[in-house]
């Protein structure tokens, strides 16, 4: 049998849905994310630099006093030397310490406190140190996703009293990005 000439009643039919994306496709073809109806919320950011360090009231280690580096957002906010979560979410929280301290092994311990809950650690970082206290110099990185919750304290300690440690901005880290 042959076939028939193609004319718009032979055409295989579209379904509407197929037409409407057609049509959606082509209209936003042009635009830019600044032209979308519903404009995206700023991602919250809070890079913490050291402003200095002190010991613990316990006296088994150094705890770290933080300024903003950067910040972006509402959903994190510095208290002393904590964070404070002002928005439920998931967190890339990372961190880095730059040791310079002859003490066999060093390392770092970021800590949450939730509202009515026991403490926890969240992660933690370890490092060998070299023995000259002239070559002593090593850095720990740690970062890792978290679910955090409105009203968490956060916290960086180094579980060691009276560590030595660099308190400039790009060997000694704090930072939290709200994904």
């Amino acid at each position: 049998m042959p076939a028939l000439p193609e004319s718009p009643g032979n055409l295989p039919e579209k379904s509407p849905t197929h037409l409407e994306r057609r049509r959606r496709r082509r209209r936003d073809a042009g635009r830019t994310p600044q032209d979308s109806p519903c404009p995206r919320r700023k991602q919250s950011v809070l890079h913490l630099a050291p402003l200095r360090q002190s010991n613990s009231e316990d006296g088994f280690a150094t705890e770290i006093w933080w300024e903003p580096f950067l910040q972006q957002g509402r959903a994190l906010e510095l208290s002393g030397r904590d964070v404070v979560v002002r928005h439920m979410g998931l967190y890339f929280v990372y961190s880095q310490v730059l040791f310079h301290d002859p003490t066999f092994t060093m390392g770092q311990v970021l800590w949450r406190q939730a509202p009515g809950k026991p403490g926890q650690i969240l992660f933690r970082c370890v490092q060998s140190m070299p023995p000259n206290p002239e070559k002593a110099f090593n850095s720990c990185y740690s970062g890792g996703v978290f679910h955090l919750q409105s009203g968490d304290r956060l916290n960086l300690r180094i579980p060691r009293f009276n560590a030595s440690f660099d308190l400039t901005a790009h060997g000694t880290f704090l930072g939290f990005l709200r994904l």
